[in-house]
């Protein structure tokens, strides 16, 4: 993305439509860079010039679609003749695939949760908590100081002073992208481009007050000061190893039935898997789907059945309900552990009549 947002600014044909083939091709990669394509859109529309944007616009957009059908369009094309959604599991709401919920899924853990967090959130980020914009706890002032940069640049705009296109343009660049990620995840990695343009965008809008010397000198007090204050996020990562689990491990009958409730626990079945194993994801699973008619059949026709779960056990009303349709009750006096450094309360159960 950034590769594009550089094509962009360089301009000319060319770099109209490098920028939309790398953009394409970001999205095809990641999903979530989806954020990033109205802001370069507009990047590039703002620098064209009037005479150019409808040509600029379609060379940009045929680029684009084009990058994304070149990283993307034979593992949709898999995706749609296996499960009928070329995005499966996602956009479940839009491509109704048997397979999974008619649900658009959205982690809204990270969203801020007060009007003056909406308004100001990379402020709160200062705190160092965690759950906030990451899983774990992280202190990372670039964004706060790139805010009052751009009230700054508001400032100035407001004057009617305004800069050079290209610098126009990467302002309303940022600052777009940054409401529509704010929008649509509030999750500190998926504005990965922003947090590495962050200087940049500081740098200049400080140009547009002071003179180059004086930018300089308060660059380099801001990059101090920022690696002072920053708190990189800790994810406590594991040393190598040929396995996640530790041995010995429960074994599995052959044509066993095997559903699984938590998350995430998919890992787990890599190893535990033995031939002609079925492993059914209670929770994205609808019961009209073919393999949940499946699943019936095969424990109407006596086929062992296991859970594996991590969830507490304070969940275990809930799993029964779901069980409970295929005449299936959970016991855990039958459970035993799935030994991992991963998680302490993976476990696999016997499923009874």
């Amino acid at each position: 993305m950034l590769l594009a947002l550089l094509c962009a600014l360089r301009g000319g044909w060319h770099g109209i439509a490098g920028a939309g083939l790398l953009g394409g091709f970001a999205v095809a990669l990641k999903m979530t860079a989806a954020v990033f394509i109205p802001p370069l859109t507009l990047f590039v529309l703002c620098t064209a010039g009037t005479q150019r944007e409808v040509r600029a616009l379609a060379l940009l957009g045929a680029m684009g679609a084009l990058g994304f059908i070149a990283g993307y369009g034979w593992w949709g094309l898999v995706l749609w003749r296996q499960f009928g959604n070329p995005f499966f599991p996602l956009l479940g709401g839009v491509f109704h695939s048997a397979w999974a919920l008619t649900a658009n899924f959205q982690d809204r853990r990270f969203f801020p949760k007060s009007a003056l967090q909406w308004a100001a959130y990379p402020f709160f980020w200062l705190q160092g908590k965690t759950f906030v914009v990451s899983e774990e706890g992280l202190r990372d002032p670039r964004f706060a100081l790139a805010y009052l940069a751009v009230l700054a640049s508001a400032v100035r705009l407001c004057l009617g002073r305004l800069p050079p296109r290209p610098v126009l343009g990467f302002w309303l660049f940022c600052v777009s992208a940054y409401i529509l990620w704010l929008a649509g995840f509030s999750i500190l990695r998926y504005a990965l481009p922003l947090e590495a343009i962050t200087g940049v965008l500081i740098c200049t809008v400080l140009r547009e007050f002071l003179p180059p010397k004086t930018v300089l000198r308060i660059m380099a007090v801001l990059l101090l000061a920022s690696l002072a204050v920053t708190k990189p996020v800790g994810w406590g990562r594991l040393g190598y190893a040929k396995t996640m689990l530790a041995s010995p491990l429960p074994q599995l009958p052959a044509n066993a039935l095997v559903f699984m409730q938590g998350a995430p626990i998919g890992f787990v079945a890599m190893d535990l898997a033995q031939p002609n194993n079925r492993f059914i994801n209670l929770a994205i699973l609808p019961k009209t789907s073919p393999e949940w008619g499946a699943a019936q059949d095969l424990v109407a026709a006596g086929a062992p059945a296991f859970l594996l779960t991590n969830a507490l056990k304070t969940d275990t009303p809930d799993i029964a309900a779901e069980l409970a349709p295929l005449h299936l009750k959970l016991d855990d006096s039958t459970c035993d552990i799935v030994k991992s450094p991963m998680q302490r309360n993976i476990r696999i159960c016997t499923l009874k009549r």
